[in-house]
């Protein structure tokens, strides 16, 4: 079925004006705006997290295209702060390393059974998913592979990872990454220089500054920066994400993101506290 919303964001007296627009039925026409002209466009934007649809307007520039995004996602463009991650507490680092070192001996348990880098990024990541809470905040992580990729450059990337944190306040951020995976049959050590892998991140980094090789071996899951002088546990790296140390935070990226064959998202959102019910006897 076709998309019965979209987000259709204009321009007017210097500021965006986000409107969604329904379209009951999937088909036929959308109703149109009335309150604004075809010249004040920015853009049309439909669909879901691997199939988003971007139509540009005769207003389009990239900054506002990337509000227009962050409209279409709820998020509101004057709310992204990275000062976010600072409040995102070590419990929840450390819940969701755990999580990744269980999928590490998931993986460790079927390396005979895994026959090539594909089969280990569905089972690694898929062993990740799951819902759960830390220290006031919920943690929501997916892995979505779809069936085909309409739009993915080639970018030499095999996952793209999205890290998104809400705050009580209503600040919000993201990072991005990028990883291409490979497997190792034993550690990597600093001379390693996996097939391809050295001409693969250059490419990667053109798109997205924080890209990676992920190493699959039989006893962990390590992360590979340029030029391959570098490694890391995955779990580490995730970390440092949620630490503001790395991750790309460019919507750009993000945009670029989103349609890719392969995405891996955490989103980190803290809550409420619960009011406490007082009760009273006579």
């Amino acid at each position: 079925m076709r998309s019965l919303t979209r987000t259709e964001v204009y321009w007017r007296d210097g500021r965006l004006f986000p409107i969604i627009n329904f379209r009951p039925t999937g088909r036929g026409p959308w109703p149109r705006a009335t309150s604004f002209s075809q010249s004040e466009l920015v853009a049309f934007i439909e669909g879901e997290t691997g199939n988003i649809e971007i139509v540009e307007g005769p207003v389009a520039s990239v900054e506002r295209v990337n509000d227009a995004l962050l409209f279409h996602r709820g998020i509101e463009p004057s709310s992204v702060s990275r000062s976010v991650w600072s409040k995102v507490p070590e419990a929840v680092r450390n819940a969701i390393a755990a999580r990744v070192h269980q999928a590490e001996a998931a993986i460790a348990s079927t390396w005979h059974n895994l026959s090539n880098e594909e089969a280990r990024t569905g089972a690694f990541f898929s062993n990740i998913h799951g819902t759960f809470a830390a220290d006031g905040w919920r943690v929501d992580v997916s892995f979505v592979e779809f069936s085909k990729q309409v739009k993915e450059p080639q970018t030499g990337t095999d996952v793209a990872v999205v890290l998104d944190a809400a705050s009580q306040d209503g600040q919000r951020s993201f990072k991005t990454i990028w990883l291409q995976a490979k497997s190792m049959p034993s550690k990597p050590i600093q001379s390693s220089r996996p097939a391809r892998l050295v001409d693969q991140l250059p490419l990667a980094k053109t798109f997205c500054e924080a890209s990676f090789g992920l190493a699959y071996t039989p006893h962990g899951v390590f992360a590979l920066e340029t030029p391959l002088q570098a490694q890391q546990p995955f779990a580490d790296l995730l970390a440092d994400a949620m630490r503001c140390v790395v991750g790309d935070m460019n919507v750009t990226t993000l945009k670029n993101s989103l349609n890719r064959k392969r995405i891996f998202q955490i989103l980190i959102t803290e809550r409420p506290e619960p009011r406490r019910r007082l009760l009273f006897r006579g």
